[in-house]
């Protein structure tokens, strides 16, 4: 009878290790993402829409003193068309400008008179947010929320304490009218004249109160921004980060805290993912003189691969336009586009192919290299606790030709990986054709095609046992490359300027963004920026942001090779303008400011060079 309750017990014990009954769980290491940022990052795709009086006053800012009446969607306005497009090209949330920086809403808010309600629109009974709710309802898509910090219409916008609470009546309308509210938004715009400062903490907490299920993005929040505007993240792209705004108190040097909105830090001690935004379109809100110049396939595959390849959420701005709706060309495009990610993404090579790993975790198949072609993220191969490197090999025992790597870590446990690399076998040996930092939630590898029978991920280094959820090969078809009307000749080139106050250097000039700036100093009045484009472009228009109204005249040369020339005299540059003329080419590009306007130095946030068809 005791050998028979032994034997019983063996086999239970054995039978029971195949199954996970005494299976150890890694422990997360480090900061992990909480329930509302896990389900974020798993949407990969999501959709602004900038709509507002800007859409009908032809402006990317407005000023605050619109006429309400300006706001007048046609008669086939149709959030549900909106809902959608979007929905059956693979967005899974919407994000509205509810409110933009010139202070209207679209809703009816009872502490404004600038609103839909003041409109003629509907008779002053329209309400887009309502409309666009009930079509996120009724298709299953997420909503989520944009309310600008900055509103250059209320007179409260400066008062302190008076703006906040003003600014969190105005959250509790949109938050408790419109149903669930699955992300809000806030960006950094402020006036720069006005001193106000952003009570962040209380509006955070009221927002959880009010819909706890509402992750947010923006400083001292959820989610962060990813350092530009261009869709790009960085590459290394750490979840883990520091906060910047605190990060000095860490030790973090200034160039490591610039950084850190791109990068994130391998040893960051808060969950702060990014999130890359873009539009579709050279400007954020619709204008007609833009409807030829919608982003390319071929440029949208490669924001894609280099934000949701690089453990980003990709933003991508889609404008509805003057008649509420989303214009042909641009659905045209998120068709197209869509079913680029679909085809290219479901023919996972490894899936046939034998799987074998150089450890397992406590010799248990829960945690087997069969984890890695499940396409579950919710498993996952892993190694034991003193294990923090590792292999995978994949031999499909067969030929096979691929070109597109796709791996992701679990990264409910924390991101652990700190480098890796991909090998194919070739001529009998191993043949290294990448060589990363960190994975994260998903990382995307591109290489040329690669005819081979079996291949080899590397953990090379990890913080704790790494622990994969996916690792998959693909023969994704290529992407004809078109010129792209919205490629900026300027962007990240090298410059030079005449004059710098503090550290608002000449390269904040040409990085993308409209967060950072070049500035002289006050005592400056003409000073002058040259842009090395690094070869011959032709080119057609300039496009300059600047801080306020401070350029009076000037002048925009360019260099052929031989000689500078003049392009173009202007003089009162607006505050954000698209310069034309007659298409120069040359390899260089020189704003020369001959004189300021107003008492304090010219400041620019961007300057853009692009050659664009004139109609």
């Amino acid at each position: 009878m005791k050998k028979i309750l032994l034997s019983m017990i063996v086999t239970f014990v054995l039978w029971g290790a195949s199954i996970s009954v005494f299976a150890s769980v890694p422990e997360p290491n480090g900061p992990t993402p909480n329930s509302r940022q896990l389900e974020w990052q798993t949407r990969e795709r999501i959709a602004f829409m900038h709509f507002g009086v800007n859409t009908f006053t032809d402006r990317e800012w407005g000023t605050g003193n619109e006429d309400p009446n300006v706001f007048q969607p046609g008669s086939e306005y149709d959030p549900e068309q909106w809902v959608r497009v979007l929905k059956e090209n693979g967005f899974e949330l919407i994000i509205l400008t509810a409110k933009h920086h010139d202070g209207f809403c679209l809703w009816p808010s009872a502490y404004t008179d600038h609103d839909v309600a003041s409109s003629s629109w509907k008779n002053g009974q329209g309400d887009v947010l309502k409309d666009l709710s009930d079509a996120c309802a009724k298709h299953n898509m997420k909503l989520g929320l944009y309310l600008s910090p900055w509103d250059r219409h209320d007179p409260s916008y400066g008062q302190g304490e008076a703006y906040n609470i003003f600014f969190k009546n105005q959250l509790r309308e949109i938050l408790t009218n419109y149903g669930t509210i699955s992300e809000m938004w806030f960006d950094g715009a402020k006036d720069s004249n006005v001193n106000q400062d952003y009570d962040t903490d209380s509006w955070y907490t009221l927002i959880h109160k009010l819909q706890p299920e509402c992750v947010l993005w923006g400083d001292n929040a959820e989610v962060r921004w990813t350092g530009n505007e261009r869709g790009i993240g960085g590459d290394p792209c750490w979840s883990r980060c520091y906060n910047p705004k605190t990060a000095t108190d860490e030790g973090l040097t200034q160039d490591e805290i610039n950084k850190l909105w791109q990068n994130g830090h391998p040893s960051g001690n808060i969950w702060y993912p990014a999130e890359a935004d873009v539009s579709i379109r050279p400007g954020w809100f619709y204008h007609a003189s833009q409807d030829n110049h919608i982003k390319q396939l071929d440029t949208l595959v490669d924001i894609y691969k280099k934000s949701v390849g690089r453990n980003n959420v990709l933003l991508l701005n889609v404008p509805p336009d003057r008649r509420g709706l989303i214009h042909e060309n641009d659905v045209a495009r998120l068709e197209e586009f869509n079913n680029w990610v679909e085809e290219s993404f479901s023919n996972n090579l490894n899936a046939k192919g034998y799987v074998s790993v150089s450890n397992v975790r406590e010799n248990d198949n829960t945690f087997s290299g069969q984890q890695l072609v499940d396409d579950n993220f919710d498993t996952y191969w892993a190694t034991d606790d003193n294990v923090t490197t590792g292999e995978v090999i994949v031999d499909y025992g067969k030929v096979m030709t691929l070109n597109t790597f796709l791996i992701q870590e679990y990264i409910t446990l924390g991101q652990r990986v700190d480098s890796f690399a991909i090998d194919i076998w070739k001529d009998d040996n191993w043949l290294q054709v990448a060589d990363k930092s960190t994975i994260g939630y998903k990382r995307i590898i591109s290489v040329p095609n690669m005819i081979t029978n079996k291949i080899r991920l590397r953990i090379k280094s990890a913080q704790a046992s790494p622990v994969i959820s996916e690792f998959a090969a693909y023969q994704v078809g290529q992407v004809a490359e078109h010129q792209d009307p919205n490629k900026n000749f300027a962007l990240g080139k090298n410059v030079i300027v005449s004059d710098t106050h503090s550290s608002y250097s000449g390269d904040n000039a040409v990085d993308g963004s409209l967060e950072t700036r070049w500035a002289t100093n006050d005592s400056i009045s003409s000073c002058n920026i040259e842009i090395d484009l690094a070869e011959s472009v032709e080119f057609n228009k300039v496009y300059i942001k600047q801080l306020q109204q401070r350029i009076g005249n000037y002048t925009i040369d360019y260099f052929n090779g031989r000689e500078w020339k003049r392009a173009y005299t202007g003089s009162d540059l607006g505050e954000e303008e698209e310069i034309y003329f007659e298409n120069v080419s040359g390899n260089k590009l020189r704003l020369n400011i001959l004189d300021r306007k107003g008492n304090l130095g010219p400041s620019i946030y961007e300057i853009g060079v692009y050659n664009e068809k004139i109609k």
